[in-house]
């Protein structure tokens, strides 16, 4: 790989690595403009986590993982 391959892969990894560090602060501001407060997100957020939570803690009670042996 040449050097000048190697200074484009660079930035292109630097553009992207800026771009999902710079995604919360543009989500919360688009929110706000959008008529949402950051609390009806947090509550938002929270009510998918826990509804994600109740899901697997009853999946794993009432339904255990089949575990595949090692056949050799």
């Amino acid at each position: 790989m040449a050097i000048g391959d190697q200074a484009a892969e660079l930035v292109r990894s630097d553009v992207v690595a800026s771009a999902v560090k710079s995604l919360p602060p543009v989500s919360v501001v688009s929110m706000h403009w959008l008529g949402f407060q950051l609390s009806d997100l947090v509550m938002a957020t929270t009510l998918i986590y826990t509804v994600l939570q109740i899901f697997a803690l009853i999946r794993d009670k009432f339904w255990p993982h089949k575990r595949k042996s090692k056949r050799e």
